[in-house]
């Protein structure tokens, strides 16, 4: 028996067995050791707490998102002791240790702790003494409003000085009382450290224990263990592209869920003893059912497990809808019987799995197996598949497939413009951005070709659009390409915005990923993807500010814009002179 596949059972909740996620029990677990990865913010916050010119440290978050983590390794830190062993007294609600002189004060949870008792943690902050304090938001802004009139400030500034500072993914300096530096944990992406405890899960020493098991060979986690570390990069980064995504969409999920979704990837809630005694009675099945690749959505290829939908992770990415997009460049080859298609030769040890699979999605007596196969095939094909990198071709056909997959046309172009800046070119946007905030502020959807550098219209119109407007009031018409410019913001997220000049300088819109795709596929003219309500209001905010800056047209005439029964813009106005009433086409 392998005790370390035990451990990682206990970080999800595919059962009841899951205190292996609470801080509390990683401090005095030997095998967390094992998967412990420090944190970026770890040193800052050690360097804060002991150097001579630091101060106290305010650490936030939700729930899950690796607090008391952090704590554990701070405070092994300030005892000496090694990353690999455990703290022998676990961890405490509050302890105090000497570091080379300089008391430094760790609270595990200010919530945890009693009135009187955050009344003393005030008293010593005051008087020089250094806290680690970790909190969630409420109780931070409950913990320093209640003592607003000795800090010298109202409760509305106490508010907004902690808001502000919470309000970033950097370190923030603030000062309540005393100089605090402050991270929150909820503005930090967590994903490429979650992909590092993947590693550490299939790097880990432990599996050298495994290596006595009669049942090595038909282990599904050693497999599942084997595939990830063997083809780290290409799965790696696949995951990746799916936690940004999903990331990208509003949905971030704390480390604790990561790492349940990690260990049930892997694991797929089996033990040493269920395999065993699965493997004696010949019961196991076909293997691909244990792929990492069907248990990463919680399921077998077939049927949803009970135990994984109560994870969150899962459940968000089985909400997202992916993998239900098709790439036909790609997949009639797959689909078609009379191709002969060799399966996975790069990729050995799944090439018999992959072969049953391709078989059952090709049988068209059975519609619904099929179906299901080929949803198993698409999966497979996204996590191992590897085109050839001299064959331009297969690459642009492969990333038709993952964009398909993830639906989500411009993922691969927005985390290369992250990785790499330098090659984001507005040109191939401007067109898209054009036609969706023309449509946004009059209701109108450009015709195909119409040049980004016309103007752009913001006029009076009802809402509902099922009221066909063909003559509107114009509030305002200016020049796009006059008026706005897209860059990169180059900061830690290197994202796109659209940056106002001149009299609309000031004036910006992030153009994060959900917005660039539904940009793109409405400019094609699909129907399917809605704009989210947070993008919509942030629409009718910069429309407002773009009215508010903008000044009116000199004369005291009306603007009227037709739409025409071809598509057409055009534009009649209406100026009173001292000969009577003036109409003009524009």
């Amino acid at each position: 028996m392998n005790s370390f596949v035990s451990y990682l059972n206990t970080l999800h909740s595919g059962d009841a067995n899951n205190k292996g996620a609470l801080a509390e029990s990683q401090a005095k677990e030997p095998l967390f050791s094992q998967l412990q990865v420090d944190h970026p913010w770890a040193q800052e916050i050690f360097d804060s707490l002991v150097s001579a010119d630091g101060r106290s440290v305010i650490l936030s978050g939700h729930a899950g998102d690796g607090k008391s983590t952090i704590a554990i390794e701070i405070l092994k830190r300030l005892k000496k002791i090694e990353k690999d062993k455990i703290l022998p007294d676990g961890l405490q609600r509050e302890e105090t240790v000497v570091f080379d002189g300089r008391r430094v004060t760790v609270v595990k949870d200010l919530s945890e702790c009693t009135e009187s008792a955050r009344e003393n943690i005030f008293i010593q902050l005051l008087s020089g003494e250094r806290y680690l304090l970790i909190s969630n938001t409420g109780t931070l802004l409950d913990f320093f409003k209640r003592r607003s009139d000795r800090l010298g400030k109202s409760m509305i500034e106490v508010e907004n000085d902690l808001l502000t500072a919470l309000d970033s993914s950097q370190k923030q300096s603030m000062v309540l009382g005393v100089g605090f530096s402050v991270y929150n944990l909820a503005q930090y992406d967590n994903v490429d450290l979650g992909l590092k405890l993947l590693e550490r899960m299939v790097e880990s020493s432990e599996w050298s224990n495994c290596a006595g098991c009669a049942c090595k060979d038909a282990c599904p986690i050693l497999r599942n263990r084997l595939l990830i570390a063997k083809y780290r990069n290409r799965v790696l980064d696949r995951i990746r592209l799916l936690y940004f995504r999903t990331y990208a969409y509003g949905e971030r999920l704390t480390m604790r869920q990561i790492s349940a979704h990690f260990s049930y990837m892997l694991t797929a809630a089996l033990d040493c003893t269920t395999i065993q005694n699965k493997a004696l009675m010949g019961d196991l099945g076909p293997m691909e059912r244990y792929l990492f690749v069907n248990r990463f959505w919680g399921d077998d290829g077939l049927n949803g497990e009970p135990g994984a939908r109560q994870m969150k992770a899962i459940r968000v990415f089985v909400e997202q809808h992916l993998n239900s997009q098709f790439s036909p460049s790609l997949e009639r080859k797959f689909w078609d019987s009379t191709e002969n298609m060799p399966c996975f030769q790069d990729v050995p040890e799944i090439a018999g799995d992959a072969a049953r699979v391709l078989k059952r999605a090709r049988r068209v007596s059975k519609p619904q197996e099929a179906a299901h196969a080929r949803h198993v095939w698409r999966r497979m094909i996204f996590f191992l598949h590897e085109p050839d990198a001299q064959n331009v071709d297969a690459m642009k056909d492969y990333e038709r497939f993952e964009v398909a997959f993830l639906d989500s046309p411009m993922i691969l172009k927005f985390r290369n413009w992250q990785l790499h800046p330098e090659t984001f070119k507005a040109k191939s946007l401007l067109p898209a951005l054009f036609s969706v905030l023309q449509e946004e502020f009059c209701g109108v959807l450009p015709l195909e070709g119409s040049s980004q550098t016309k103007d752009l219209y913001i006029t009076l119109r009802r809402k509902s659009p099922e009221i066909k407007q063909s003559a509107q009031l114009v509030l305002r018409r200016f020049s796009f390409s006059e008026n706005f410019k897209l860059k990169i913001r180059t900061d830690a997220r290197n994202t796109p915005w659209l940056v106002g000049i001149g009299n609309l300088s000031g004036v910006n819109l992030e153009l994060n990923l959900s917005f660039l795709d539904y940009i793109v596929t409405r400019k094609e003219g699909a129907i399917g993807r809605g704009l989210s309500l947070s993008y919509r209001d942030r629409l009718e905010k910069l429309m407002a500010q773009i009215v508010y800056n903008l000044h009116e047209r000199e004369s005291d005439g009306l603007l009227i814009l037709k739409h025409q029964e071809n598509g057409k813009l055009s534009t009649v106005s209406v100026n009173v002179t001292e000969e009577g009433l003036e109409v003009s086409n524009d």
